[in-house]
């Protein structure tokens, strides 16, 4: 049986943090009571994150791991994450665990009838720094594909909606566009 809902965990070198997300989003994951995969991406990590995840796939049921030769960035995460995801619900996270893996049931909870929900996290409070590099983003965004929703890096997307998505970006970065 397919599972419903897939999280692509994307890791590089985050030794001290791949467990800790890895088992929380898992958690996250058994509780919703809906069959699910949890995909862990290490990504040319050169610390113990490989084989960190390798163990966490043989402790965590639904939990498998790809491993990347070398570094391919965010956009080789996931595009490794759409290929392999056989959920018919896919969202990422980072293994860093900057966002909470409750977002992911409030995404469950929102999809019927979408095809994508984006996630804002309007509590998080960023460095002056990276408040400035954040606005400089969106208004660099919205120079070039005019207003755009509010969103913060993490989304969930029905897998049927993939095809019609075409990838803008074969590089180590991501984007995406409707065909």
């Amino acid at each position: 049986m397919d599972p419903r809902v897939s999280v692509v965990v994307l890791a590089y070198d985050e030794e001290a943090n791949i467990e800790p997300t890895a088992r929380e989003i898992h958690a996250t994951l058994a509780a919703l009571g809906e069959p699910f995969e949890l995909v862990l991406v290490d990504d040319g990590s050169r610390d113990r994150t490989g084989a960190l995840a390798d163990a966490l796939a043989r402790d965590l049921t639904g939990t498998r791991v790809i491993h990347h030769g070398t570094n391919l960035g965010l956009g080789g995460g996931y595009r490794t994450g759409f290929e392999s995801a056989r959920g018919e619900l896919l969202t990422f996270f980072p293994a860093d665990g900057q966002f909470p893996a409750d977002l992911i049931p409030r995404f469950v909870a929102l999809m019927p009838g979408r095809d994508l929900v984006l996630g804002y996290l309007p509590e998080a409070r960023p460095s002056l720094v990276g408040r400035t590099l954040s606005a400089c983003e969106r208004l660099l965004f919205r120079l070039m594909f005019g207003p755009l929703p509010r969103f913060q890096g993490i989304f969930m997307i029905r897998r049927a909606t993939l095809p019609r998505l075409a990838l803008a970006s074969s590089g180590r970065g991501w984007g995406s566009s409707s065909r």
